[in-house]
């Protein structure tokens, strides 16, 4: 007797069927020795029949092989009553559907009256539990506004795409990798949105970023102006942060912005003359039909034309008044380095101009002077009693309070006390709002020159007197 012997106990378990009569339970049970392979039975026979059982109502579990004509399946009963095709057959009878192995295309397949799945193709030998080799389509057509997810794997443009749908056509999202090499990508399926590629770059609104993070607004005849590409928003304190670290001098967090005329998606061309090329600006909320209103602005803008060789520019400063929302050139810095203040065309090194009045200005030589042009004056009158009241005021020398908000400079200086210069030349003292005084020390000046005036006619006066004393003796 050879080694491997099989031995079998033979108990009945299945359910013996007697028609007209009432149902009998028996069991059928089949033991080996041997484990594994040698105890593994390749067959379970059924025997044909081509007459469905005429069975109780209550008898879930039955299965038998039909081989009527146009049939040639198994079929069990269910719980409900009715019989389930459980193989392929050649059509009709007892509803649901079948399933189909084929062993030559290792294919699985499942139809019945509302559809089908197909799994196919040759399992792989790395071991995945479930293969699908082809598209997977997973939709509800109970409804027309139809939802439905679809894995679509296109091998020669070595896509794979999950496909989420809520409306038809007309309403998807694609999120999946295509390309050579491989790109990870959510779109509609026409452009995509979202692309991260194996640099780990990020792009949104381009499927090629070439930094970090890759923003790209719409470009061409159709683009909106201005677009708003990214944004920032939360309640308390906003924060921006660049972080950067070198042992290089020259290395630095940078904020660079590019400008040119033309199209990003056509021909360029150079800015020109007053092109603006970066604007920082604050809004602030007015109210819930006001909305936000501009408060303040920093600009630069091109101050000439632009070449490969020449790329001037300016930078200017804006402010907005009370009882508006329109701000104001406030100052300027030009591309020859003259500033103006209140003036948009300085033309000294620095000009301040207040209203329609030309101000301060320091020239090429660095002096400073003041705006004293006759056409822009009125009222003029003479300075009476100069010398009498230069009598009066008296200058001192003084040392700085630290704690004095008019300043903390060290050491000892010359000047007036504000509030005793008030009382004869109130022209040249001005007050703050928390009633500090100030003095315009270059305003003194023509007092002292009638002063002088003063005094050379009273030295006159006294010469000619006493020439005349002289004559007399």
């Amino acid at each position: 007797m050879k080694r491997i012997i099989l031995f079998f106990i033979l108990a009945f378990s299945v359910t013996v069927v007697c028609f007209g009569q009432s149902n009998t339970t028996e069991s059928l049970t089949i033991t080996t020795y041997y484990p594994s392979p040698y105890g593994v039975y390749r067959y379970l026979k059924l025997s044909p029949t081509d007459t469905a059982p005429s069975l109780p109502a209550l008898s879930p579990g039955v299965m038998y092989y039909d081989n009527r004509t146009g049939y040639d399946l198994i079929r069990y009963y269910n719980k409900t009553g009715a019989w389930i095709n459980l193989t392929e057959g050649g059509g009709g009878g007892g509803g649901g559907g079948y399933w189909l192995y084929n062993s030559v295309t290792k294919d699985l397949n499942n139809t019945n009256t509302n559809g089908y799945v197909t799994i196919s193709g040759v399992p792989a030998a790395s071991g995945e539990i479930l293969q699908v080799n082809g598209d997977v389509y997973v939709k509800d057509t109970s409804s027309s506004d139809a939802t439905w997810l679809a894995l679509i794997r296109n091998s020669p443009a070595k896509n794979s795409t999950l496909v989420f749908d809520t409306n038809g056509s007309s309403d998807k999202y694609h999120v999946g990798i295509t390309g050579d090499p491989s790109r990870f990508f959510i779109g509609n399926g026409t452009e995509e949105f979202f692309t991260v590629v194996r640099s780990g770059n990020v792009g949104i609104g381009t499927n090629n970023p070439l930094y970090k993070l890759h923003v790209a607004g719409d470009t061409g005849s159709g683009a909106l102006s201005p677009q708003t590409l990214a944004k920032l928003e939360g309640d308390g304190t906003i924060e921006l942060w660049i972080k950067s670290a070198s042992d290089q001098n020259h290395d630095e967090p940078e904020i660079i912005t590019h400008r040119a005329r033309g199209s990003l998606s056509g021909v360029l061309s150079a800015p020109r003359l007053d092109d603006a090329l970066l604007s920082i600006r604050g809004f602030g909320y007015t109210g819930s039909s006001g909305g936000y209103k501009e408060a303040a602005r920093i600009q630069m803008n091109a101050d000439g034309d632009f070449s490969s060789w020449s790329t001037p520019g300016r930078i200017s400063f804006w402010t907005t008044p009370v009882n508006s929302v329109a701000p104001v050139e406030r100052m300027v810095i030009k591309n020859n380095g003259r500033v103006g203040i209140g003036t948009s065309n300085p033309e000294s090194m620095f000009q301040v101009r207040i209203g329609a009045v030309e101000g301060h200005v320091v020239d090429a030589s660095g002096a400073w002077s003041l705006c004293s042009d006759k056409r822009l004056k009125k009222n003029i009158a003479g300075i009476e009693s100069a010398l009498t009241k230069i009598a009066r005021v008296q200058g001192v020398r003084f040392d700085f309070i630290t704690e004095s908000p008019s300043s903390a400079q060290k050491g000892r200086h010359l000047g007036f006390i504000g509030q005793d210069l008030e009382k004869e030349f109130p022209e040249v003292v001005s007050t703050d709002s928390k009633g500090y005084k100030s003095v315009s020390y270059g305003s003194m000046t023509p007092v002292l020159v009638e002063a002088i005036k003063e005094l050379q006619t009273q030295i006159e006066s006294l010469r000619q007197e006493l020439e005349e004393t002289k004559a007399k003796q």
